[in-house]
């Protein structure tokens, strides 16, 4: 879901591989999105399509917590 209009923009998948936590984009839903690239990255995701990414790698619970792993920004190409 946009941040700012609300719009939603893409449909995730959130799921747990041996308790690690993933997520991924199963589907853009504006059609002039849907074979966009991202193009922001560095590494072995860059100029991927973003349809099909894993976007959240490797978080791991630590209590309340999720540590390590990265989380990737669509709009500005950071990982968190």
């Amino acid at each position: 879901m946009d941040d700012v209009t609300g719009e939603v923009k893409s449909i995730v998948e959130i799921y747990k591989r041996d308790e690690i936590v993933f997520e991924k984009v199963l589907e853009i839903i504006n059609k002039e999105h849907k074979n966009e690239l991202c193009t922001k990255f560095e590494g072995a995701d860059k100029n991927e399509a973003i349809e099909g990414l894993v976007i959240i790698k490797n978080l791991e619970k630590d209590g309340d917590k999720y540590n390590d792993g990265t989380v990737m920004g669509l709009d500005n190409g950071n990982k968190y």
